[in-house]
């Protein structure tokens, strides 16, 4: 009975991890829950459970990993698609040819080793622009948004009083993501453990 409800448990919590993985738009995607998808096999076997269900775990698995690969794409996660940008003061929008870009109230070139080419584009304060969609980057391991308009991008976060935006960047379901960062909890408590250490 205890291995039945053991069995069981490591199945509900695979399945969660899973379905985070769905709304991970960072850098590793639905990598970290890979191993779910064995536990959940393996689990699934152990409990003899009935083809129907196995088949409706399949179903969230390829489901998952489908929403995973196109989730830039579909403009319910980013709410901003479609929406605008109105700047706050006169600036330009620095746009470089590997899509990586910045904004400054200064027309010198925002220093950006390998960008390649770099196109300036003046806007003015009062002026607005649609964004037309929203691109994801992961410098350094980390996630940056990129707002694609007609004079250009624009990465997110870029200096707060610079524009303001008509709707939020991301959905606040993308949060669920967050749980794929669970591979770096036993680095995190190394960390504060010699925190700890080193403040005694």
């Amino acid at each position: 009975m205890k291995k039945n409800s053991f069995s069981k448990f490591a199945i509900l919590i695979s399945l969660i991890f899973i379905i985070a993985s769905a709304f991970n738009d960072g850098f590793s995607r639905f990598a970290p829950a890979i191993p779910f998808y064995f536990i959940l096999y393996i689990f699934s076997k152990k409990l003899n459970l009935n083809i129907k269900l196995k088949l409706s775990f399949l179903c969230i698995v390829i489901a998952s990993i489908l929403l995973n690969i196109n989730l830039s794409r579909i403009n319910w996660f980013y709410p901003i698609t479609n929406g605008t940008i109105t700047f706050k003061q006169d600036g330009f929008i620095h746009h470089y040819s590997d899509n990586s870009a910045g904004f400054s109230t200064s027309s010198e070139t925002i220093s950006c080793t390998g960008c390649g080419e770099i196109k300036i584009h003046e806007v003015k304060a009062g002026e607005i622009l649609k964004v037309k969609s929203v691109a994801t980057t992961h410098p350094d391991f980390s996630t940056r948004y990129v707002l694609v308009t007609e004079k250009g991008n624009i990465s997110i976060p870029s200096p707060n009083d610079a524009f303001g935006l008509s709707a939020p960047v991301n959905s606040p379901i993308l949060i669920l993501g967050n749980l794929m960062y669970y591979p770096a909890i036993p680095i995190l408590i190394l960390g504060i453990k010699s925190s700890i250490t080193n403040l005694i």
